[in-house]
């Protein structure tokens, strides 16, 4: 499950970063396009950054790449 999930929120956030969209926008391109209940940035939110960091780094460490 992490190994799907880390980087669909990693890359939104990506996508935050460079200014291809805001928040909401990012969100609700997922929500509508791809039919989630919840965008990638709430879930993050909701799951909490310091699990969503703890996820990424235990993935670093396992596969040795970035996502």
């Amino acid at each position: 499950m992490n190994r799907l999930l880390t980087p669909y929120m990693l890359d939104a956030i990506r996508c935050l970063e460079s200014g291809l969209a805001d928040i909401a926008g990012i969100d609700t391109a997922m929500q509508l396009g791809a039919n989630r209940p919840m965008g990638p940035l709430a879930l993050a939110d909701y799951i909490g950054l310091d699990i969503v960091l703890a996820m990424s780094e235990n993935l670093y460490a396992t596969f040795g790449q970035e996502y």
